[in-house]
């Protein structure tokens, strides 16, 4: 009898506990304090949240706790995260993590690098602070600094663990490490676009840093990206991400996903984003805050105008889907508003692309159609668009085909390019379909993001020879539909 209560006792307790890492977020601070005592030695989370009270970890940062462990266990050897500034990457990474690493095995020797010398000790002089206090030894009581070797740059345990600040284009001579950190390795815009700073970074991290791994060491580079050849880049250019048989095992978490949600919504509302969004640049969101650079050098358009259009506004759709294969299906939806008698602007309510069998394609464009009130979905035909008409209209869509063109890029410089300037995005637009708009040129290989905005561009009648005749027939232009 008492073994039973016992047992039940315990299948209790653990219910609990495990309630409370579900709800972690509602524990009082005296109680994560508890917790991470009695759970923080193995748990990255719950240690952070014990050395700091207010510390907070949503879906973003648990991702990035995973990855961390796991190079902790020795599962992860090479580590990259992309994500926007301000999102405690640096926190949870180069300050909580690194402490918490030395806890787990006072002898580890750790190389942590930044864009400078004083940035990098800013990391590791913290996490030696946090080392020395009485609440770090009461979960880690065998991690103690040596008192003759404790600068904020350089200190050693007494277990013969290093921790070492460096700067990206220093010397880290006579040091080795079992974990390189390479937390942001250029300090602002001007470095990221200089090209003698990114090679200066790529050669100190293939001649310095590189060298002074042990054998099986790891390397985390939590960086937010800037231009396609900085130091992300290149190394998932040369040696590839795992997923694809390479190197690297890359955490890209990007400030708006493909559906247009913010990366982390408590923090940064959708209207903050795109406030901040209209502020910084397409450019530099894309980069900074997308985790996806888009180079000026090759550019045809400029930043995006971001403007809402009228709920009463009539629309339309355009797309020429692809089914199967590497090729995207795009879909751009939209209207026109008359401005004056001499100017009109469209307005791109939607942008979409994804890659599916027929049946998705079906599905979605029927979504969408619905979503935004479409008075008409316009396709580029040929035998299977065809087909498609048909089978759309049984689900009541309006369908109307166009005769596919062969020029796809004089359609997009002629109705895009010609018309920039009287184009306004939605924010409800997505961003993977704007970065394929915006990283568009001649040779690009895809073109279907950039083609589907043309054709619908052509549907709405901008762009035609005279403004008188481009807008006579405006007010009767959708009853034709």
């Amino acid at each position: 009898m008492q073994m039973l209560m016992h047992d039940n006792m315990q299948f209790v307790l653990e219910a609990i506990l495990e309630e409370g890492t579900k709800k972690f977020s509602k524990i009082l601070p005296s109680d994560r304090r508890l917790y991470g005592k009695n759970f923080g030695r193995n748990e990255l989370l719950a240690y952070a949240k014990y050395i700091d009270p207010l510390y907070v970890s949503p879906e973003h940062i648990q991702k990035i706790a995973a990855k961390l462990e796991a190079v902790e266990r020795g599962e992860i050897k090479r580590l990259i995260i992309n994500m926007p500034p301000r999102f405690s990457k640096s926190y949870t990474t180069s300050q909580m993590f690194i402490s918490w690493l030395f806890g787990k095995n006072p002898r580890r020797e750790v190389i942590l690098a930044s864009y400078n010398d004083d940035k990098a000790k800013e990391y590791t002089g913290w996490v030696r602070d946090i080392l020395e206090t009485e609440m770090y030894h009461a979960i880690f009581p065998g991690t103690v600094i040596k008192s003759d070797k404790r600068a904020a740059g350089e200190w050693h345990t007494t277990a013969g663990g290093k921790c070492i600040a460096a700067g990206t284009r220093g010397g880290i001579t006579g040091y080795g490490a079992h974990i390189a950190v390479i937390d942001d390795p250029v300090k602002d815009y001007s470095e990221a676009v200089s090209e003698v700073i990114q090679n200066k970074i790529w050669d100190w991290y293939r001649a310095v840093l590189r060298t002074r791994l042990y054998p099986g060491a790891a390397i985390i580079i939590p960086m937010t990206r800037w231009v396609t050849n900085d130091l992300a880049g290149r190394l998932i250019d040369q040696e590839g991400i795992i997923s694809e048989g390479g190197k690297w095992d890359v955490l890209s978490l990007p400030m708006l996903d493909s559906n247009g949600i913010p990366l982390w919504p408590e923090a940064y509302i959708l209207e903050e984003v795109q406030d901040i969004r209209e502020s910084v640049g397409e450019k530099i969101f894309q980069a900074l805050y997308q985790q996806t650079p888009v180079d000026l050098i090759d550019r045809i358009f400029n930043d995006p105008v971001f403007r809402e259009a009228s709920d009463r506004m009539p629309r339309i759709g355009y797309t020429d889907p692809a089914f199967g294969g590497d090729c995207d299906v795009a879909l751009s939806t939209g209207g026109i508003e008359i401005i004056s008698e001499t100017e009109a602007k469209a307005f791109i309510t939607g942008g979409y692309v994804w890659k599916g069998e027929i049946d998705k394609t079906y599905n979605t464009l029927e979504r969408i159609y619905d979503q935004e009130k479409l008075n008409k979905l316009w396709i580029e035909s040929n035998q299977a668009q065809r087909i498609m008409k048909y089978e759309l209209e049984k689900r009541g869509l309006n369908i109307g085909l166009i005769e596919s063109i062969k020029n796809k890029h004089f359609r997009i410089i002629n109705y895009v390019k010609q018309n920039w300037h009287n184009i306004y995005f939605s924010k409800n637009v997505t961003p993977e379909y704007l970065k394929k708009v915006l990283k568009y040129t001649e040779l690009s290989k895809e073109k279907d993001a950039a083609d589907s905005l043309a054709g619908l561009i052509q549907q709405l009648g901008l762009g035609k020879p005279r403004i008188a005749d481009r807008y006579s027939g405006l007010a009767n232009f959708f009853r034709r539909f």
